[in-house]
Order: C-alpha cells, then sequence, then structure tokens
C-alpha cells in the first residue's frame, strides 16, 4: 500500500512538471482575464455614457486611456515583468485589476474613472505580455501556432462570455459589469495564488530560461513587421465598433444596449472561432500574401458599415470583421514570437510589442473614431477605418518591395 502510494505521487509530480502543468495554469486564467476584460472594457463605454454622461468624443477618450496606459506599461514595465515569475506577476495583475475595477464602480466623475482606468492599463500589463512569453518559451512553428491557437481560443471565449454579459447587465445597471468583472479579477487572484502554494514545480520555468526553440523554422524579421503593421492597422477598428458604434447605434440608429451586445457577441464569436483555427492551419505561416488579402477584405468590409442599417447587416459585418481581427492577430502573434529565439523574456518582449501594436490602433480608432463621430457622424467614423486598412496594405507591400521575406 505504501509503495503504491509513492508510485501514484510520483506520476502525479510528473503530470505537474510537465508543458501540461503549465497550461493548466495558463489557459484558466487566459479565459478568466478575457472574461473580465470583456465585460470591464464595454462595460466602461455604456458606465461613462449613462452614469457619467460623458459626450462620444469623451467616452472615446476615455475608453482609450486604458489602451494608452496598457502601451505604455508594456514597455516601461518590462524590467519589473523579466525580474519576476510569471505567475508572480499574474498574482499582482488580477489583485491590482481587481481594486481598480471596484474603484471605477464608485469614481463620482468621469475624471476619477479617468485616473483609475489608467491604472487598470497598466496592471493589464503585468498580465498579458508575461503570460504568453511563459506559454512560447521553448517551442516553434506549428506546435507554437497550436499552443498560441488554444491560448487565443481560451481568451477571446472568454470574452465573447463578457461582452455578451456586459450588454445584457447593462440594461440592468451600468454599474453591474464592471462589480462582476472586479470579482472575476479578485477569484482569478485566489485560483493563481491557490496555483502557487499546491504547485511548486512552476518554479522551475524560470522568466529568462534559456531554452531551444523545437517544432519548425523561425520566421523572417519582415513578416514580423509586416504582421505588426497590419494588426496596427485592423485594430484601428477595432477602436471604433467598440467604443463608437455601441453610442451611435443606440443613438441614431436605436438600438438597445442588449442588441449592442449580441451585436458585439458575432464579432467575438467570429473572431474567438478564426483564433482557434488559424492556431491549427499552416497555410499563412511564413507567408506574405495572405497577410496582405486579409488587409484588403477589411477595409471592404469596413467600407459596408456605411450603408447598413439593419441589425442582421451590422451582424454579418461585425462577425467578417472579427474574423479578419482574429487573422491579423494571429500573424502578429505567430510571426513576432518565432523572429527570436526559444527565451522566454525576449519573446515576452516580442509578445509585449505585439500588445503594443494592437492597443495602439485600438486607441487611434478610439480617440479618432470619437472625435470624428462627435464631429461628423458615424459613417465618417467608418470611412477612417477602411481607409487605414489601405494605408496599412500600402506599408506591408513597401516593407516586402524593400526587403523581401529576409
Amino acid at each position: 500500500m505504501p509503495l503504491r502510494f509513492i508510485t501514484q505521487r510520483l506520476q502525479f509530480q510528473r503530470l505537474l512538471s510537465s508543458p501540461i502543468g503549465k497550461t493548466a495554469v495558463i489557459y484558466p486564467m487566459a479565459f478568466l482575464g478575457g472574461l473580465a476584460g470583456g465585460m470591464a472594457v464595454l462595460g466602461m463605454v455604456f458606465f461613462a455614457d449613462d452614469r457619467l454622461r460623458a459626450t462620444p468624443a469623451q467616452v472615446g477618450m476615455v475608453a482609450a486611456v486604458w489602451s494608452v496606459f496598457y502601451v505604455i506599461g508594456c514597455f516601461l514595465l518590462r524590467p519589473l515583468a523579466t525580474r519576476l515569475h510569471p505567475r508572480h506577476s499574474l498574482l499582482a495583475a488580477t489583485s491590482l485589476l481587481a481594486v481598480t475595477v471596484y474603484a471605477i464602480c464608485l469614481a463620482p466623475t468621469l475624471l476619477w474613472a479617468g485616473l483609475f482606468y489608467a491604472v487598470f492599463g497598466l496592471s493589464v500589463a503585468l498580465f498579458w505580455p508575461p503570460i504568453m512569453g511563459w506559454l512560447a518559451a521553448g517551442i516553434e512553428g506549428p506546435r507554437l501556432g497550436r499552443a498560441l491557437g488554444w491560448f487565443s481560443l481560451s481568451w477571446s471565449s472568454g470574452s465573447i462570455l463578457g461582452q455578451g454579459l456586459a450588454g445584457w447587465l447593462s440594461d440592468v445597471n451600468t454599474v453591474l459589469p464592471l462589480a462582476v468583472s472586479a470579482t472575476i479579477y479578485l477569484s482569478a487572484a485566489c485560483l493563481i495564488l491557490g496555483a502557487i502554494l499546491t504547485m511548486p514545480h512552476l518554479a522551475k520555468d524560470a522568466p529568462a530560461q534559456d531554452s531551444e526553440p523545437a517544432g519548425g523554422a523561425a520566421a523572417p524579421r519582415s513578416l514580423a513587421v509586416a504582421g505588426w503593421v497590419g494588426a496596427f492597422a485592423v485594430f484601428i477598428s477595432l477602436g471604433v465598433i467598440m467604443n463608437v458604434f455601441p453610442i451611435a447605434a443606440k443613438n441614431q440608429l436605436g438600438f438597445s444596449r442588449s442588441l449592442v451586445g449580441v451585436i458585439q457577441l458575432f464579432r467575438v464569436l467570429a473572431y474567438s472561432i478564426c483564433l482557434g483555427g488559424f492556431g491549427w492551419l499552416k497555410f499563412w505561416h511564413y507567408r506574405r500574401q495572405p497577410m496582405m488579402i486579409s488587409l484588403a477584405l477589411t477595409a471592404m468590409l469596413c467600407a459596408g458599415l456605411i450603408p447598413a442599417r439593419s441589425a442582421w447587416q451590422f451582424m454579418a459585418l461585425a462577425a467578417g470583421l472579427g474574423t479578419m481581427m482574429a487573422f491579423a492577430y494571429s500573424n502578429s502573434i505567430f510571426h513576432g514570437a518565432s523572429s527570436v529565439g526559444g527565451n522566454a523574456a525576449r519573446r515576452a518582449w516580442q509578445m509585449a510589442i505585439h500588445e503594443g501594436v494592437v492597443s495602439g490602433g485600438v486607441i487611434m480608432g478610439s480617440v479618432a473614431g470619437g472625435l470624428i463621430y462627435g464631429s461628423v457622424n458615424a459613417m465618417a467614423a467608418y470611412t477612417m477605418c477602411a481607409a487605414m486598412a489601405l494605408l496599412g496594405l500600402l506599408a506591408q507591400a513597401l516593407i516586402f518591395r524593400r526587403f523581401g521575406q529576409s
């Protein structure tokens, strides 16, 4: 009996020390991070509009605050994130996020809400780049694509549920999405604390540990840069869809908040499914043509938003844009991570660049889209999205013409 117990314990320890043990922490945390983040970001739009009486331009600017400070945090907090083990970084991030989102619920003015939202953005920077660098350390090619695909499916499926719930909860009370989001972040902090206490083998995955990438060839640097350009251009439309469209749809088209949430759900559902699918497909690995075609399709879909009036039209266009966002995101994260060695710290830095680029696009879409909507109309904001996608396509063509795929 003692021998059987020892054998079972050794088998359990070997399981925890395998890669499955690491992903058993990473994937659930990604789901909870997507769930809470989706609720907080969309909930903040309705909270600022309803409770704080913000104008459309102010809603766009407040929505961009967290993205701006997230980009700043990705780069300024890099030394801290490098010294911390990813599990400790996740614990600090989720604890801070719970506190700041609870504080936003109690904010008496738009200024205070914006200040807390800035801290929210800095806290998110301690969550996503470290967890992605931790996951991607030591793998390459199809193995890297599959790992990132499962990771993206985890957080995006959480985001699906989060944004759908945010629209429904906002119809009840605009504080509810933020309050529930904060509670989820608090639960995630408790879960990662439990993993730290019960899974000591995770300490072996040092944040700066060198490892040889396995599973395929590295990507040319030009593909990484072109992927970042494409992601920036495509995610401008996300800033408009998340922060301008909800207000325009409610005020000009008479859509309810719950219907806006359903339309966003179509986008996030397509985004989530395609992120998982692109993780398993290989046709786009190390190729420039699919990357460029996706930007042309993005421009067409953004142009399609201009004449759209019915909810079904917006659902179809939102799903199409979600697919293009998933492809741009996959290109950026895969070719960025694959363009350096298997060192976890270097890959975390590439992930920080990727997250900064994606967030930069969202920032531009939120601010410029809000200003254009406030001074002209929503159709002008959609036109801006289409134009930026075409400019991104032109920039990619110039990159490949100058540097090829080297």
